[in-house]
């Protein structure tokens, strides 16, 4: 239930007598989860920069009790900043987790300079990460040194509009929300803003494949003037495109559906894009209307 001005929404009796309402795990400030393939584990994220396994979640019987355990698996806190929205945000899972691998995403705010600073300052403060983490099924853990970063943003101006959902589609490949770093309105080199300057990956939907490479019918993968953004989140001059961008104009794409009703090979998505002070906005996003 959401507390909104208008007060609880009405509740459907016969569309919420289909559903269970149990609890199986308590975790502070959690932002994001994920379910393996074969349903037996669920990675949560917390805000603080710790990755949560739970397992045996799911009930004994059809609204019966839950025997749930969880266990932290990956502690990133000592380098991360989590004031304001900063946070170990997104989470995914590989399609073919515990079969051909056993790969994590994760979307988090990286300490790149040792400054957590949330001033609306576009030299100062740390950077969002998007990165690739192996769980070791031996130890029971997320291998601490198996990171692959697959790319940086620049420096976030201020202390919100982080994003950081992130799935897969039909298509194979891993798309990723990244926000405007709460910098709406200012501009890049050539005086274009954040959400719509090409030559950054803030207010962006980004599409890699899941080894972190630009996939051949991205929009700008062919461009001559693309360039593959990376590590800096950013090309050297405004005139540029990165490549890894598949949308663009977005203020903090918080949340994304992926729509399993598509054809095989066909993606589409729906974007919960936060407003500011009135409207709330999802957007349709995904094959021929990226």
């Amino acid at each position: 239930h959401i507390q909104g001005v208008m007060g609880l929404p009405e509740i459907d009796s016969d569309l919420a007598s289909q559903f269970d309402d149990t609890e199986i795990a308590k975790i502070k400030s959690p932002m994001s989860l994920a379910i393996t393939p074969d349903g037996t584990k669920m990675f949560v994220t917390q805000k603080e920069g710790y990755l949560h396994l739970v397992e045996n979640f799911q009930p004994n019987t059809a609204g019966g009790s839950v025997s749930s355990r969880t266990r932290t698996v990956l502690n990133i806190f000592n380098i991360m900043c989590s004031n304001g929205e900063r946070a170990l945000g997104g989470v995914a899972v590989h399609p073919k987790f515990g079969t051909d691998n056993h790969w994590i995403y994760l979307y988090y705010t990286y300490n790149k300079y040792d400054d957590c600073d949330e001033s609306v300052n576009v030299n100062t403060g740390p950077v969002n990460r998007f990165s690739r983490w192996t769980y070791d099924e031996d130890r029971g853990m997320v291998d601490p040194d198996s990171e692959e970063v697959f790319f940086d943003t620049p420096r976030v101006p201020a202390k919100l509009h982080n994003s950081g959902d992130i799935a897969f589609g039909k298509d194979g490949n891993i798309y990723v929300t990244v926000g405007d770093g709460g910098g709406r309105t200012i501009r890049n080199r050539a005086g274009v803003v954040y959400p719509q300057a090409l030559d950054r990956l803030f207010g962006k939907v980004i599409r890699l494949t899941d080894e972190g490479k630009i996939p051949s019918d991205n929009p700008y993968a062919d461009d001559p003037d693309g360039y593959v953004c990376g590590m800096d989140g950013e090309a050297p001059s405004a005139d540029m495109k990165c490549k890894e961008i598949y949308s663009r104009g977005h203020r903090n794409p918080i949340r994304f559906a992926m729509n399993p009703n598509t054809a095989d090979g066909v993606t589409e998505y729906y974007i919960n894009e936060v407003g500011r002070a009135v409207w709330e906005e999802i957007s349709r996003g995904g094959d021929g209307y990226a």
